[in-house]
């Protein structure tokens, strides 16, 4: 049987897989035959088949299922593909391509905004560690406007071969309203306290007010970090 977390579909209908195969077999004869010489003698995967045979993937899953052939993993057909030279993928043209793209200054990922970008999409998904979600529902509650993932210049540059390009601290929250910053220190990404001064004060050096809560306190005792964090808005 098929694995269940193959990232193919099989070609499920009984009937319309029937009258394919009537299609395909009056173009090759038997298509069974053809299917297993070509996935098994020749190692071609099973996007490769379907390329030779002009049908759906899910069709030659399905066939390889009937014919009690097993199949290899997504990652596997693709490590069998390049080993054998099935697959052929012009590396070194593609690396010369990319360093060219960075010596100008025109890759993709040295776009200021992509990093921007990149960093407030990866907050709000599923990377968003359980303290910085903890708050947001904090913020959330109080009912005032926040940015999560907000980017701060930093005063060094990076050299990015042909000009400096600006780097940038990323906050957890900041309310704009209070010019406030929010941190939630976990254990394991602050145990460098010398590293979280230097980056603390160069943001208190750009005019933001920064107020730190950690793991313990945001676990633990979310009503105390309530109770400061609407203390420093009342003051700020």
């Amino acid at each position: 049987m098929a694995k269940a977390n193959s990232p193919y579909k099989p070609f499920g209908n009984t009937i319309r897989h029937n009258l394919k195969k009537r299609e395909l077999d009056l173009r090759f004869g038997d298509v069974y035959k053809v299917i297993r010489k070509k996935y098994v003698k020749e190692g071609l995967t099973e996007q490769g088949v379907s390329f030779f045979l002009g049908c759906s993937r899910g069709f030659v899953k399905t066939s390889l299922n009937r014919l009690g052939i097993k199949r290899l993993s997504h990652s596997e057909q693709m490590r069998k593909g390049y080993k054998s030279g099935k697959i052929k993928v012009n590396v070194e043209k593609a690396h010369l391509a990319t360093r060219q793209l960075v010596q100008e200054g025109k890759h993709p990922f040295q776009k200021e905004e992509v990093h921007i970008k990149a960093n407030k999409s990866l907050a709000k998904s599923r990377y968003c560690s359980f303290l910085e979600k903890k708050m947001r529902w904090l913020l959330d509650s109080i009912g005032i406007d926040y940015e999560q993932a907000y980017c701060i210049e930093r005063e060094c540059k990076k050299w990015n071969g042909r000009a400096w390009i600006p780097r940038y601290y990323v906050v957890d929250f900041y309310i704009p309203s209070k010019n406030l910053v929010i941190e939630c220190d976990g254990k394991y990404w602050h145990r460098d306290k010398e590293k979280d001064f230097i980056r603390e004060s160069e943001i208190k050096n750009n005019g933001f007010v920064v107020i730190r809560f950690g793991e313990n306190e945001i676990r633990n005792d979310l009503g105390s970090v309530a109770d400061r964090l609407k203390e420093q808005l009342r003051r700020t």
